[in-house]
C-alpha cells in the first residue's frame, strides 16, 4: 500500500479503517481510486462520493456495485455520456499520465456498454428489462431463465442481447426466431465479431434450401450447412457473386467437380483455399496441386 508501483493492485485486499479509507479516497492516481470503487466493503458516504469522481473509469466501478442505488447509476450512466463527448483533446505537450486519463475517460461509455457483471447474471430476472445493455447481456448469460424471459432478451433492441442469448440457449431458439437474428445481424463493432465464426445457431434442411436463393449473401452462404443439399444448388452457389457465398459452399460433398477445379483459381484466396482443403478433391488433382503450391515434392 506505501509503494505508488503496487498501491492500486493491494486496495482491493485492505482493511478499510477510517485512516485507510480516508488515505485511499483522496488518493491522486486515479487507478487508486478507481479499485477504491471496487471494494466490496465501501461505505455507503465513500462509495456517493466516488460516484462524482473526476475520472470517469471511477464513475464506471461505482455503476457496476450491485449496492449502488439506482438513482445513482443512472446519474453515473448520464454523466459519464455527457462528459466523454465534451472532453477537449489533451495538449500536445500533455504529460503520459494525463493523455492516459484522457483515453480512459473517452473510452469509459464503451466501459459502461461492455461491463460483464457476475451479480447479475446470478439473479438475472430483475434486469431484464434494464436500461443498460450490459445489465440486460449479463442477464442474457444466465441458463436459468425461464422461457419467457429468453424469449424477450432474443427480441432485445440491442443486437449483442440477442446474439448472447441466443448464444446461452440455442435449444430455445424456434427456426423463425433463428431466422429472424440472422436477417437483422450486422457486424457493426469489435465486440459482436464472433457471431461471423461460429455456428450458434441451427436451421432444418428446408430452410437451408430456401436460404440457397435468399437476396441476403449471409443466409445463401447458410445453405452448405444442409449435407444433402442438391448439386444444382451448391453448383449454383459455387458461382455466386459474394466472397463468403463460394467460400461456404466449396468443400460440400454435393459440389460437382467442375465447379470444385473453377473454385481453385477464384480470385479470392480464401475460396481458392477452401476449394484447395475440400476433403472430395481427387487424388489425382491433389498431386497436381500441391507441386504448383510449392508443397511437394519435399
Amino acid at each position: 500500500m506505501a509503494d505508488p508501483v503496487t498501491r492500486a493492485g493491494a486496495v482491493i485486499h485492505a482493511v478499510l479503517d477510517a485512516d485507510t479509507l480516508q488515505e485511499l479516497a483522496g488518493d491522486a492516481d486515479s487507478e487508486v481510486r478507481a479499485e477504491l470503487a471496487r471494494h466490496p466493503d465501501l461505505p455507503p458516504s465513500v462509495r456517493d462520493a466516488l460516484a462524482v469522481d473526476p475520472a470517469l473509469s471511477v464513475r464506471v466501478n461505482i455503476f457496476a456495485r450491485p449496492d449502488t442505488p439506482e438513482h445513482v447509476r443512472a446519474q453515473i450512466h448520464t454523466s459519464v455520456h455527457e462528459l466523454s463527448l465534451s472532453m477537449a483533446d489533451p495538449s500536445p505537450d500533455a504529460d503520459d499520465e494525463t493523455v492516459l486519463q484522457w483515453y480512459q475517460d473517452v473510452a469509459a461509455p464503451t466501459e459502461l456498454r461492455i461491463l460483464r457483471l457476475q451479480w447479475v447474471t446470478a439473479d438475472p430476472l430483475p434486469h431484464i428489462d434494464s436500461p443498460y445493455v450490459s445489465f440486460r447481456v449479463s442477464a442474457a448469460v444466465s441458463k436459468a431463465l425461464p422461457a419467457d424471459a429468453v424469449a424477450r432478451l432474443l427480441d432485445d433492441e440491442e443486437e449483442i442481447v440477442r446474439l448472447t442469448m441466443a448464444r446461452t440457449a440455442p435449444h430455445l431458439v424456434d427456426p423463425a426466431t433463428a431466422e429472424n437474428i440472422e436477417r437483422r445481424y450486422r457486424r457493426r463493432d469489435k465486440f459482436t465479431f464472433w457471431w461471423d465464426y461460429e455456428e450458434v445457431l441451427t436451421f432444418p434442411s428446408e430452410a437451408l434450401r430456401r436460404f440457397a436463393i435468399d437476396p441476403e449473401p449471409r443466409l445463401r452462404s447458410f445453405a452448405p450447412r444442409d449435407p444433402n443439399l442438391p448439386s444444382e444448388l451448391a453448383e449454383k452457389l459455387a458461382s455466386d457473386p459474394e466472397d463468403r457465398v463460394r467460400r461456404a459452399v466449396a468443400p460440400h460433398r454435393n459440389l460437382p467437380l467442375p465447379s470444385l477445379f473453377r473454385l481453385l483459381s477464384d480470385s479470392s484466396e480464401h475460396v481458392a483455399e477452401a476449394a484447395g482443403a475440400s476433403p472430395f478433391l481427387p487424388v489425382e488433382r491433389m498431386e497436381w496441386l500441391l507441386p504448383r503450391a510449392g508443397l511437394w515434392p519435399p
